[in-house]
Formats: C-alpha cells, structure tokens, sequence
C-alpha cells in the first residue's frame, strides 16, 4: 500500500482554497486537480493532489478518493465533499471547508 500523505493545517486549507477557486471559476474537477499538481513542485498539497487526481481518474469519488490519500482530511471534509458532489455544488462546499479550517487554526494556535 501507498504511505497516506500528511498535510498540515496550512496545507490543507491551501489545497481546499485553490481548489475552491479553480471550481469556482467553472473548471471541471479533474483539470482542476491537474493544474493544481503543478510543475514538479514537491509541496505536501501539489503531491496530495496528484495522488487524489490519479484516484479520480480510476473512477473513485473525489469524497473517497481524499479519504484514500490522507487522514488530514477528516470526516467532515469528507462529508461535505460528499454532499457537494451529490448535489452538484462542490465548489460551494470546499468554499465553506476552507473557511472553516482557516478558523479552527486560528482557534488552534
């Protein structure tokens, strides 16, 4: 098995907040996962997004497809993305997602 990606906070509201706007901004999800691996940039989140594009791209659900690739995405991502991609409005869940975990790591520091 694959060793799950460990993202810190700082890297899981960078990654929620670029996909955020890339969605936002019409883009499909894989192309928005692709773009956001960068040009070989070794960051935790560019590295979380290929391994979650790749899952993707076998047909997994993006909510599943997060779970896979790192426990840095709690339950409750994982239910918003969820919710979002039943309801057509993923873009609008990762929005609230990345507010919310800008929050809690102020609360947290």
């Amino acid at each position: 098995a694959i060793a799950p990606i460990k993202l810190s906070g700082q890297n899981l509201q960078t990654f929620t907040e670029e996909l955020a706007e890339l969605l936002e901004a019409g883009m499909r999800l894989e192309p928005a996962l692709k773009l956001m691996e960068g040009k070989g940039e070794k960051t935790p989140h560019r590295r979380a997004a290929k391994r979650i594009g790749n899952l993707v791209r076998e047909g997994h659900p993006f909510s599943n497809a997060v779970k896979m690739a790192s426990p840095s995405f709690g339950e409750l991502f994982c239910s918003v993305a969820a919710a979002g991609e039943a309801g057509g409005a993923l873009s609008a869940g990762m929005r609230r997602q990345a507010a919310y975990i800008a929050k809690s790591r102020v609360l947290h520091q």
